[in-house]
């Protein structure tokens, strides 16, 4: 009796795991060129950084403009 609960617990997970899959496109822009503005400010006396610079295209590969 164990060998058929434990059996068919199996089957009934591996069909939830195994049955929701949905494929999703999503649309990319591949602007580049635009200003991207980076900073981290707080209300302390320490410097403040702020980083100034432009985007690359999503699919060009890790190739960012310096």
């Amino acid at each position: 009796m164990k060998h058929i609960i434990v059996i068919s617990s199996i089957l009934i997970l591996t069909t939830f795991i195994s049955s929701c899959e949905k494929v999703i496109d999503i649309q990319v822009n591949d602007e580049v060129g635009r200003l991207v503005i980076e900073g981290v400010i707080n209300n302390t006396t320490t410097e403040q950084e702020i980083k100034l610079s432009r985007n690359a295209a999503f699919s060009g590969g890790n190739n960012y403009p310096r």
